[in-house]
């Protein structure tokens, strides 16, 4: 390297040099689970500027978790990596065939990422070039004004019936068209939402701990505690991400009813009409 390059910090160049690859990827090629982004983190997140505009993009939707151990690496995990003056959002693959190397995917942006060693991606944790993404809980109002700003409808409950559905993790889905039916309808919108709020509640508990037991596999797998081929444990790996995007689409949808419902509500008691000022 240029002696120049001496002087750049810990996590330029030298750690990430050969993680990225120029050639952009071709016309349909572009990552399949893009659109489980939020749209606003893509409008955001494309538009910044710079390396600083993105990573604010992100803070909107996640909280920066440092990387301590290969369990924190697990298939499907988006992070966050700083390369030179940029920040590409990386997502975590399976183990390739060796067990060392990681199979990687770019999201937004025209570049794609080869496969690195997991040694390389836990040493850009410890030197801060790397940080994992991990959503950020609901907030009682900020938050839900946010999500809020797509209004609420019949429509946005038949979603939420579909999406629920799909993840097969919400017990009782039809209580949803209950609500619907029964609070919504009539106006009773500060019911529907601890209605809603409470399946919310539980699917997220749900997917948080499913989360734990995938990181336990992850882990027992690498150790050779769990028996599986490479091939088996790739197809795993391949079913989990998938049911984890269902689940994540499922809480997406929750959180935009729930603060659809919110503002309703606030809109009612601002006009005298809340009819749930009683319960």
């Amino acid at each position: 390297m240029p002696g120049p390059e001496r002087n750049r910090p810990s996590d330029a160049k030298p750690q990430t040099e050969g993680l990225l690859s120029m050639p952009p990827i071709p016309a349909g090629g572009a990552s399949p689970t893009e659109t489980v982004l939020p749209e606003d983190l893509c409008t955001a997140f494309k538009s910044a500027p710079d390396c600083e505009g993105k990573l604010a993009a992100l803070r909107q939707h996640f909280e920066l978790k440092t990387i301590g151990d290969p369990a924190d690496l697990h298939p499907g995990v988006l992070c966050a990596l700083r390369k030179d003056a940029e920040l590409y959002l990386v997502e975590i693959g399976p183990l390739e065939d060796d067990q060392r190397t990681v199979g990687l995917r770019l999201h937004l942006s025209a570049r794609h990422a080869k496969p690195a060693p997991l040694s390389m991606l836990l040493e850009l944790g410890r030197k801060g070039s790397l940080h994992r993404l991990e959503p950020k809980a609901p907030k009682a109002e900020s938050e839900s004004i946010n999500w809020g700003a797509q209004a609420i409808d019949l429509g946005s409950f038949t979603r939420l019936i579909s999406l629920a559905q799909g993840c097969g993790m919400v017990p009782n889905v039809d209580n949803i068209g209950t609500v619907r039916d029964a609070d919504f309808r009539a106006g009773q919108y500060l019911t529907a939402f601890y209605n809603i709020e409470r399946m919310y509640m539980a699917l997220n508990t749900a997917a948080q701990q499913r989360q734990h037991q995938l990181r336990r596999e992850e882990t027992a797998y690498r150790s050779g505690g769990l028996r599986m081929s490479p091939k088996e444990w790739n197809q795993k790996v391949a079913r989990d991400t998938t049911k984890t995007q269902s689940i994540d689409r499922a809480l997406n949808q929750f959180r935009k009813v729930m603060a659809g419902l919110r503002l309703r509500a606030l809109d009612a008691q601002q006009i005298g009409g809340q009819k749930d000022s009683g319960t």
